[in-house]
């Protein structure tokens, strides 16, 4: 049997990706129940970066200004 040969990323070839179609991920329009909220809340509290809690209740925010009707606001 052949021997493995060890990982080396730097023989990886490069990929190059046309960008011109991607857009960025919005978390706001999959927050649309309590229950995705807070998984994503509580997700964002995981992360190392001690912003992401803040981003993520921006995107709460966003979400829920966006299913409240103009009689509500």
């Amino acid at each position: 049997m052949a021997k493995a040969r060890p990982f080396n990323p730097e023989a990886m070839p490069i990929i190059k990706i046309d960008e011109s179609t991607t857009v960025p991920f919005e978390a706001h329009r999959h927050l649309d129940n309590a229950e995705t909220i807070s998984a994503y809340l509580s997700a964002s509290l995981q992360e190392t970066d001690p912003n992401a809690f803040l981003k993520a209740l921006a995107q709460v925010a966003k979400a829920k200004q966006m299913t409240q009707s103009p009689k509500e606001s």
